[in-house]
């Protein structure tokens, strides 16, 4: 799992439903965000979907820290 001083980015990916992507793997790539960005713009979106997001952040060995939610 990541630490402050390894951080390198954060992966945002986006499921449709009420149920957050529970691993890295899963669900669909909103962003890939390096170090330093700290913003990312969801498109495509469908009105009256309900979705859910996932945020993983990651070091350069690709390790993922839990999701927050």
């Amino acid at each position: 799992m990541p630490g402050a001083d390894d951080y390198t980015g954060a992966l945002i990916l986006r499921a449709d439903g009420e149920t957050p992507p529970a691993e890295p793997t899963e669900g669909t790539l909103v962003a890939d965000i390096s170090w330093p960005a700290t913003t990312a713009t969801d498109t495509g979106l469908t009105a009256a979907t309900t979705y859910s997001y996932a945020v993983f952040a990651y070091d350069a060995s690709d390790n993922y820290a839990t999701a927050a939610t």
